[in-house]
């Protein structure tokens, strides 16, 4: 058992530790199957997928217990490039559908399809705590290694206030397209206009922007946050929260619990998920979840099967000399400026002592001279 813990323990540390240096990593790194994104990227030069298949069931008491009875196809596609901590993506969700409404009379089946979500945009790390401690100085690196204890795993893997300091991001897209068949993502929209006026349509394009914070706390624990401000500038705007905890458990195992809140005019709820990933290779993970929801205005119940997949073209950047010349500079003016400072104590404490010496020498030698007769006057009363 001890054996299976540090392995795990090494091969997840090397991971995060590579995740840490940079944005590439050895193994995918996926939102999936979450619905929150994680504040790294890709890496450059890698091209990832990822693609789902969910199958969700709405119920609306207000409207008679109608339903709907949903299959969505979940796509997206990532790209690093420019620089590591940059990536653009396009998240799209094409769903079909059988509405059941049961606010008529007879009771209406509809058989629908179209967009749920069809989103293009860009993400960029703007802080990585954990590149802050590689630019640290050796002298920093070794007091934290003094601290490593080399007969406890538990000392060595416990829980520090400074790993709770997240790495952030920002993300910025569109929604572009302006769904028809689902405007504002509503389910119900076809009772709305026919039994309430409600005759709303979404704009062809609206921006959207996500702040998204990512921390890795103890050795197997990452929690995600998002902050999301949704279709700004239209007639129904969407803030929403997502806050996620994964726990990996095994190399290849992790499980995942999440929480998210919506508010907007048209719809408001809190939604729970849960699932889990395995990483069946290091370019491929699949993951299944399920969720629900708090409300029954609609009811909501899904489940989602997916898969990603990446295309790793990454190539190791060769050192930027520009910049260490420049930490080079830096150092060097530093050390000429000690210089000086030191070369300049110096002289002062020269001046100093020159001055002593100065005032010593301008003392009168014959106050010596019969000091010293003195003393010999002295010693011819001692012999008498």
């Amino acid at each position: 058992m001890k054996r299976f813990i540090c392995r795990t323990t090494i091969i997840l540390g090397l991971f995060f530790i590579q995740t840490s240096l940079a944005q590439y990593t050895d193994l995918i790194n996926s939102n999936r199957p979450s619905e929150s994104i994680g504040a790294f990227s890709v890496g450059k030069d890698v091209v990832q997928f990822e693609m789902g298949h969910r199958f969700e069931s709405y119920k609306h008491k207000s409207f008679n217990d109608s339903k709907v009875f949903a299959y969505n196809i979940d796509f997206a596609v990532r790209y690093g490039f420019w620089r590591e901590q940059f990536e653009i993506s396009w998240e799209t969700s094409y769903q079909f559908d059988q509405f059941t409404d049961n606010t008529s009379f007879p009771t209406r089946i509809l058989n629908r399809n179209g967009f749920y979500r069809n989103t293009i945009g860009a993400k960029y790390l703007f802080f990585d705590p954990f590149r802050k401690y590689q630019l640290r100085s050796e002298e920093e690196k070794a007091e934290d290694k003094k601290d490593i204890d080399l007969y406890s795993w538990k000392a060595n893997n416990k829980f520090r206030w400074r790993d709770i300091i997240p790495a952030v991001s920002v993300y910025v897209g569109f929604n572009i397209g302006g769904s028809n068949t689902y405007p504002y993502r509503d389910m119900f929209n076809d009772i709305s206009l026919l039994g309430f006026n409600n005759d709303y349509e979404e704009p062809f394009i609206s921006p959207k922007i996500t702040l998204a914070a990512q921390s890795h706390f103890l050795p197997t624990w990452v929690a995600v946050a998002n902050i999301t401000y949704d279709r700004i500038g239209t007639d129904f705007p969407e803030l929403s929260y997502l806050l996620t905890v994964t726990k990996a458990f095994h190399p290849r195992w992790s499980v995942y619990l999440e929480n998210q809140g919506i508010s907007s005019d048209i719809y408001s709820d809190v939604i729970f998920r849960g699932g889990g990933s395995y990483l069946f290779w290091k370019n491929i993970q699949i993951d299944a979840s399920i969720g629900t929801n708090l409300k029954n205005s609609p009811s909501r119940v899904f489940g989602n099967l997916g898969i990603s997949y990446r295309l790793d073209y990454h190539e190791d950047e060769p050192p930027n000399f520009d910049k260490y010349k420049r930490q080079l500079d830096r150092t060097k003016k530093k050390e000429k400026q000690q210089r000086r400072k030191e070369t300049r104590k110096k002289r002062k404490k020269e001046k100093r002592d020159k001055k002593k010496n100065k005032d010593k020498d301008s003392t009168p030698e014959d106050g010596g001279e019969d000091n010293e007769d003195d003393g010999g006057d002295e010693d011819e009363g001692e012999e008498n």
